[in-house]
């Protein structure tokens, strides 16, 4: 006689005797960039593969994938400035209009630096010129303002956390300057 057993309940078919149970599939886990790199980094020192996978509950296959593209990963996140990107981050995707953010990018530096003013209909205008000159994406491009608001979370912050970071480096460098110079006047 069969056994068969589903979704909680059981029916007797025949013989022999067989169980048939569903195998419950793996949730899908997509860790972070900063997580896949700490992962890499562990196996790279030398700890088990098995050791990762359990801790991080990914497969085996999985982290074998991310060390098959390795070099990939911390090339990208090495591209990226803050911490920040790389915790929200899982994924390694090319962004639609990549050539346009990227000029867009170093137009708003430039015109930044000169203490220019930049509404978002100056940045909208020329995102739209620059998308029309590489000729990238969909004809339809509005550079709408939820495309603005993610080209400025990726870029404008990114930009202001360098700033920032070099701002204190310099402070530093002078007090570290200043006091280089006070004890070569106390000798």
């Amino acid at each position: 006689m069969f056994l068969f057993v589903s979704s909680g309940h059981s029916e007797v078919i025949g013989s022999p005797l067989i169980v048939v149970m569903e195998k419950q599939k793996r949730k899908k886990i997509v860790l972070s960039m900063q997580d896949k790199l700490k992962a890499l980094k562990r196996l790279d020192k030398g700890e088990t593969m098995q050791k990762v996978t359990d801790d991080y509950g990914v497969g085996r296959r999985t982290v074998g994938d991310w060390r098959k593209i390795q070099s990939e990963l911390e090339k990208w996140c090495s591209s990226r400035v803050t911490e920040t990107n790389l915790k929200d981050r899982k994924t390694i995707k090319k962004r639609d209009y990549e050539k346009t953010s990227e000029a867009l990018y170093i137009w708003f530096v430039q015109f930044r630096d000169k203490g220019v003013p930049i509404s978002g209909l100056i940045l909208k205008g020329n995102a739209l010129h620059f998308q029309t000159e590489f000729q990238e994406g969909e004809a339809d491009f509005t550079a709408s303002t939820s495309w603005q608001d993610r080209w400025k979370k990726r870029y404008v912050s990114c930009l202001f956390a360098v700033r920032n970071w070099l701002q204190t480096l310099k402070k530093w460098l002078h007090s570290r300057k200043n006091f280089n110079l006070l004890l070569r006047l106390k000798n």
